[in-house]
């Protein structure tokens, strides 16, 4: 069989000024139909994401949607490239690569251009807005808005409507094989381009629907809905309740807010008499933990390798800092070597340590309890992966960098928490997993404010170090502290590299001048020579 071509790299033409796009595409679109592996397409994704872009393939997917290929294959050709360079662009604005942010203001501008035109089809604004939402962007208001208007103004009889959303709903969950975590994200794509009334209708028909994965997926739904009580409220008439479904509305119970658990309560005493019997569980081995120190974005991840019943499977979990919980993840079943070679390459890719399953769940529970704080919505799936892991209660327990780090120190001797070890640790933690620490930078539109008025190297160092560092101190006590944690709880680690970590937590989170700490100058000049290079 002929070896398929690598498909070109995505440039900008000299004259023209663009990249060819349709070209592209529609080779694009000849390999999907020919079933082309995902790795074919990586390179032209990395490409485009490079090649400023993004606000043309929007066109470009509104023109097909529109055309005589919608539908086709060159339509799930944009939509699947589009989806994967929006994510590329969204991951570098979090980690402050200002020119995906400008990309992805492009791209907004463009699909808010869009929904200002009259006469443009509720179904391109539907898979628009799909599209956004399936990279993890919000579809902003003004498409929302321009669909609601559309389909308003097409007049439908309620009982038809009505009919016609519950046999959707059902076709839905049978083609997603009943998985009420995989409905739960289809639907969520669908319903961000939604306004907000039209998409607590669909969730309340979700929740009353007679399929119970719908059901169940309508739980997830409404975790970020102001209509949530409401939802619990139709999910308590259920004829029956599955033991599975009773377990996750108790394990959600405390990672909710206050105000919602009475509504969950009530749900759970109106069902309990009709729990159909709990079936067999199948036997659960962990077996590897895996765990990082934060990134210069303040991201860390989570990963366990488990085998339940005969099926070996990889549960990750997304931590941001000033967020909680992100994203949570259960691959599908897998080979035990299939497994074993995933973990050797996220040992390799990643700057990971093996830990118990007792620091994850303290994890977890420290960012359950940011979640909740700062009322960032769940990921839905992360009741999927507690189920797998088959972990016991997790109670959201927020705690400061300063709380974290003295509890890690108690009990030592003096001569390891003094001023001498204080200063040994601060010489010592530069040291301390290099790899990681050259992500340990800042970035973003703060960073490019402050700096692009300064011209001298040395005034740009002093200005991070005076202006910049100083209001973000908690947030990298809270990395070093929770590295600590890492490293005290890890296999094979030197104990000197935790308590070093711990010390400068605890120094920083008590307000020690920045200027005089060797990590905060080093991370002053990565700033710097960041800012520098994307000049």
């Amino acid at each position: 069989m002929p070896r398929r071509a690598a498909p070109p790299p995505a440039r900008r033409g000299a004259a023209s000024g663009t990249v060819d796009l349709a070209g592209l595409m529609q080779m694009l679109a000849n390999a999907m139909t020919d079933g082309a592996p995902a790795s074919f397409f990586e390179p032209v994704i990395d490409s485009l994401a490079a090649a400023g872009v993004a606000a043309e393939l929007i066109a470009g997917l509104l023109a097909t949607a529109t055309g005589p290929e919608r539908g086709g294959a060159l339509e799930a050709a944009y939509t699947l490239i589009l989806v994967r360079v929006l994510d590329r662009l969204r991951i570098g604005a979090n980690g402050g690569d200002v020119a995906a942010a400008r990309q992805i203001e492009a791209v907004h501008a463009a699909v808010d251009g869009i929904a200002a035109r009259d006469g443009v089809a509720p179904e391109a604004l539907l898979l628009l807005g799909q599209t956004l939402a399936r990279a993890g962007l919000d579809p902003g208001a003004p498409l929302q808005q321009a669909l609601a208007g559309s389909v308003e103004s097409r007049p439908v009889d309620p009982a038809e409507q009505a009919g016609l959303l519950a046999t959707n709903l059902s076709a839905m969950a049978a083609a997603l094989d009943h998985d009420p975590f995989a409905i739960h994200e289809d639907f969520s794509a669908t319903a961000a381009s939604l306004p907000p009334d039209q998409r607590a209708a669909i969730v309340l028909a979700a929740a009353a629907s007679a399929e119970p994965a719908m059901r169940e997926a309508a739980l997830g739904m409404a975790l970020d809905l102001p209509e949530a009580p409401a939802v619990f409220e139709v999910l308590a008439t259920a004829p029956s309740a599955s033991a599975a479904h009773l377990e996750r509305l108790a394990r959600l119970r405390p990672w909710l807010e206050e105000g919602l658990r009475p509504a969950l309560d009530a749900a759970l005493r109106a069902l309990r008499p009709r729990a159909e019997a709990a079936r067999p569980a199948p036997r659960i081995e962990i077996r590897s933990v895996l765990a990082c120190l934060a990134d210069g974005a303040g991201a860390t991840s989570l990963f366990v390798l488990l085998r339940r019943g005969r099926e070996h499977r990889l549960a990750s979990i997304l931590i941001k800092e000033e967020h909680g919980v992100a994203d949570a993840l259960l691959t599908d079943a897998m080979t035990a070597a299939a497994l074993r070679a995933m973990r050797g390459r996220i040992i390799a890719e990643i700057d990971v340590a093996e830990v118990p399953l007792g620091y994850l769940e303290a994890r977890l529970a420290a960012a359950l309890g940011e979640n909740l704080a700062r009322r960032v919505p769940l990921p839905f799936r992360l009741l999927q992966v507690a189920e797998s892991l088959a972990l016991g209660p997790v109670t959201p327990a927020r705690v400061t960098p300063a709380a974290l780090a003295a509890g890690l120190l108690e009990g030592l001797p003096p001569d390891r928490t003094g001023a001498a070890a204080l200063a040994v640790a601060h010489r010592r933690l530069p040291l301390i997993r290099p790899a990681t620490q050259e992500s340990w930078f800042e970035a973003g539109g703060a960073v490019e404010a402050l700096l692009r008025p300064i011209r001298l190297r040395q005034k740009r160092l002093q200005a991070v170090l005076d202006s910049l560092l100083p209001p973000r101190r908690d947030r990298w006590a809270e990395r070093l502290a929770w590295g600590a944690a890492m490293l005290k709880e890890a296999e094979g680690e030197d104990d000197q590299d935790w308590v070093a970590l711990a010390l400068v937590a605890r120094d920083l989170a008590a307000g020690a001048p920045l200027a005089a700490m060797p990590l905060m100058q080093a991370i002053a000049a990565r700033t710097v020579s960041a800012f520098t290079a994307r000049r």
